[in-house]
């Protein structure tokens, strides 16, 4: 059976119009080679002064850019904070946070078994 026309047929029926501008994330490591040190340092602590303001997507742009583990877990924690666990999620992925990441799969997938049950 040719699987072809499936992927076609499937395809043809994604509405992209239906998905958040913002529910996807490019994870790259390209942007870390482009810093030197010193303009690394100096965007975290930029990052650092955005996230005391409130600017969480500013701070998490900058931390993404950086790879600043420690920034990307403290956005994610507020994200955590927030009820947006899949914003968390996906932080705490990139920290990488293991533990925090597995503790909030745990939750999720409890809260799934109570669904199905």
């Amino acid at each position: 059976m040719d699987k072809k026309p499936e992927k076609e047929n499937f395809l043809k029926n994604i509405n992209l119009k239906n998905v958040k501008k913002n529910s996807f994330v490019k994870i790259t490591d390209s942007g870390k080679k482009d810093l030197n040190a010193t303009d690394r340092v100096a965007l975290n602590r930029k990052g650092n002064q955005f996230l005391n303001e409130g600017k969480i997507e500013v701070a998490k742009r900058i931390f993404i850019t950086t790879g600043y583990t420690d920034g990307l877990t403290r956005v994610g924690d507020l994200y955590y904070k927030n009820n947006n666990y899949l914003e968390a999620l996906k932080m705490y992925s990139m920290a990488p946070a293991p533990d925090k990441k597995d503790e909030l799969i745990k939750k999720i997938s409890n809260v799934i078994i109570r669904w199905i049950n």
